[in-house]
């Protein structure tokens, strides 16, 4: 076996750090992954979705009208996203702020057990 420092011995193998304390599960930083990506996902939701909806009716409208302006998809498209992101900014920001001080706070806990 090669000796790289705490990263290679066995002593980090076992979970472990040189005070004797354990380091986080792995399946603790999986669950907080997995947390983190269903709130980009939930979040990230308003101004996905208001987009494909002024897209869908654009296109619909575009179809019937036979006006083929690629610039006023995208100024509405736009402007669609900019509204989500207006009314939902305060429900997205809270959130993001309540799990990254979550975070935070239960980093050295995960650290040092």
């Amino acid at each position: 076996m090669t000796t790289l420092g705490h990263w290679g011995s066995t002593e980090s193998r076992r979970g472990t750090t040189r005070a004797g304390a354990t380091e986080a599960t792995v399946g603790e930083v999986l669950e907080l992954t997995k947390q983190a990506l269903w709130l980009v996902l939930i979040l990230s939701g308003p101004p996905i979705a208001a987009a494909a909806i002024v897209g869908l009716v654009v296109a619909f409208l575009q179809a019937a009208t036979q006006i083929q302006e690629q610039t006023f998809a995208y100024a509405l498209k736009f402007v669609a996203i900019v509204l989500a992101l207006f009314v939902t900014g305060a429900l997205i920001g809270g959130t993001l702020y309540t799990y990254s001080n979550r975070i935070f706070l239960e980093f050295p806990g995960l650290i040092r057990r």
